[in-house]
C-alpha cells in the first residue's frame, strides 16, 4: 500500500477494505453477475459505507510526482519502493541514444513495415486494426490522436536497439530478484490517451521523445474504480459506466461521481525523465505532443504481495489464459494479451447471444 505523507491518511476501517476485497474474490472465481444474484444487498451496503466515509473526508487530493535530480540508488530503495511511492529521475536518460536519436521519422525509415496492432479503447468489441508502422507514423503527423501504438516488442524484433539505453542503470533500479522483466515501447500522437488501468507490475517509464502527462492513483481507492476480475494476470481496466472511460484530463464527475475522492499524483514527463511508476498503481496517460516512451518493466513477488496482497494472489490465480502463459505472451509481444482478450469477449458474446 501506498504510505506518502503528503496524502491524506488512508480512511477507511480494516473491515470496509476486507469486505471489498471479499466480494472482488468472489467476482474472480463465481463472476459479478452471480455474487451479485447471491449478496448484492450485503454488496451495495459496504459500498454505501465507504462512499459515506469519503463524504465525510470530502473530495480527494492530488500532489505532483517529485522530480529528483539527486536521487541515490539506496534512497530510491528504501523510501520511494519501499513504500509504492512514484517518482521522476529528472533528466536521468537525456545522454541515452533513445532520447538523443528517436523521432517518429527515425522510426518510420528504420522500421516502418514492421505489422502494428491498433485497439480501439473505448470500443474493445470492434477488434484490433492492423496497420505498418510507416502507416501509423503517417496518420499521426496528419493529427489523428486515435494512432497509438502500445507496447511494441521494439527490442524483441530490433535487438540492435539495447544500444539505445543505459541497461545496467536500468537493471541496477530494477530488483534483485525478480522474476520477470521486458521492455515496451509506446508510440502516439499528440492527444492520444491510455484510460485507467493498473498492473502489479513495477515500471520505469524512459521518456524518449515528445510531453507525456500522467494521472496516478493509489490502489486503497480500488473501492470507487471497481474493476472487472482480471482475465490474464497482468492488467485491469477500471469499470466502464455507459459509452465513455473515465477521462482524468477532462474529468465528467457527473458520469464518475466517486472519482472525485480519488486521491492521487500528477507529473508531465520530458524527454530524458525516467518514472518509476508502482505495482498497482492505478494511472491514466495523455500525449501532449506527439511522443515516444518505452517502459522497462519487472516483477518481484513481494514488493508486488505488498502493493496489494489480495489483487496479487487473484492475479496469480488467474485461468483464462493462466498467470504463466500470460507472462510468456508479454514476454514475447505484449499485444497477444488483449488479442486473447478480445477473442474471450468475442467467444461471451457468442455464448450469450446462442441463449
Amino acid at each position: 500500500m501506498t504510505k506518502d505523507p503528503r496524502l491524506p491518511e488512508v480512511p477507511y476501517s480494516y473491515w470496509q477494505r476486507a469486505g471489498y476485497n471479499f466480494f472482488q474474490v468472489m467476482d474472480h472465481f463465481v463472476s459479478r453477475g452471480v455474487t451479485r444474484k447471491l449478496m448484492g444487498g450485503l454488496r451495495y451496503r459496504n459500498f454505501l459505507s465507504i462512499v459515506k466515509t469519503m463524504e465525510k473526508r470530502g473530495e480527494g487530493t492530488i500532489v505532483p510526482v517529485e522530480y529528483r535530480t539527486d536521487l541515490s540508488l539506496e534512497e530510491f530503495r528504501n523510501y520511494y519502493v519501499k513504500n509504492h511511492i512514484p517518482v521522476v529521475f529528472k533528466g536521468a536518460a537525456r545522454n541515452w541514444g533513445c532520447v538523443r536519436q528517436w523521432s517518429l521519422s527515425y522510426f518510420k525509415n528504420l522500421h516502418g513495415e514492421d505489422e502494428v496492432p491498433l485497439l480501439e479503447e473505448n470500443n474493445p468489441e470492434k477488434g484490433l486494426d492492423y496497420t505498418t508502422l510507416g502507416k501509423l507514423i503517417d496518420r499521426i503527423e496528419n493529427g489523428d490522436n486515435k494512432a497509438y501504438f502500445r507496447f511494441y516488442n521494439l527490442l524483441t524484433r530490433h535487438p540492435e536497439h539495447n544500444a539505445d539505453f543505459d541497461l545496467s542503470w536500468l537493471k541496477q533500479h530494477s530488483h534483485k530478484r525478480k522474476y520477470f522483466d521486458s521492455f515496451q515501447v509506446f508510440i502516439g500522437g499528440a492527444g492520444s490517451t491510455t484510460y485507467v488501468h493498473n498492473a502489479h507490475i513495477s515500471n520505469l517509464f524512459v521518456q524518449a521523445h515528445g510531453v507525456k502527462e500522467w494521472f496516478l492513483y493509489p490502489n486503497y481507492h480500488v473501492p470507487f474504480i471497481d474493476p472487472p476480475s482480471t482475465l490474464n494476470g497482468i492488467y485491469r481496466d477500471a469499470m466502464l459506466r455507459g459509452k465513455k472511460a473515465f477521462n482524468a484530463f477532462d474529468p465528467n464527475y457527473e458520469e464518475y461521481p466517486y472519482y472525485k475522492f480519488l486521491d492521487g499524483y500528477s507529473v508531465k514527463l520530458q524527454p530524458g525523465d525516467v518514472l518509476f511508476n508502482p505495482p498497482f498503481m492505478w494511472h491514466t496517460v495523455r500525449n501532449e505532443t506527439d511522443s515516444i516512451g518505452v517502459g522497462y518493466r519487472w516483477i518481484n513477488a513481494m514488493n508486488s504481495f505488498k502493493a496489494a496482497p489480495t489483487y496479487y494472489l487473484l492475479d496469480l490465480m488467474a485461468y483464462k489464459p493462466n498467470y504463466f502463459k500470460s507472462l510468456k505472451m508479454v514476454r514475447k509481444n505484449a499485444n497477444q494479451q488483449f488479442e486473447h482478450r478480445l477473442k474471450m469477449m468475442q467467444k461471451r458474446k457468442r455464448v450469450y447471444e446462442a441463449k
